[in-house]
């Protein structure tokens, strides 16, 4: 078994400000930082895990990604979320 573990709390950004003064280069951050690499550590796992017959990746990420909250981190994290939910191929939540 080969078990892959995404933890959004080990690669995590915010930037503290109002989400109507963020710039697109503090977009870009969080959202690259939060998002993008879970999304490519994925996509380079993915072959190991075919080749292993048996293996999974675990996404850790924030409640943030769930609850309706003013900043863009919050956005980040509930990509993530989204992401694992439409790309499993099991059932999740």
């Amino acid at each position: 078994l080969l078990m892959i573990i995404l933890s959004g709390y080990n690669a995590g950004t915010s930037i503290p400000k109002e989400a109507t003064k963020f710039t697109m280069e503090d977009f870009s951050t969080i959202m690259t930082t939060n998002f993008e690499s879970a999304y490519h550590l994925s996509q380079l796992a993915h072959p190991l895990l075919k080749a292993s017959g048996n293996g999974n990746i675990i996404f850790i990420s924030s409640v943030a990604g769930v609850i309706a909250l003013p900043f863009i981190y919050a956005s980040s994290k509930g990509t993530v979320q989204y992401f694992l939910l439409k790309s499993s191929s099991k059932k999740v939540f």
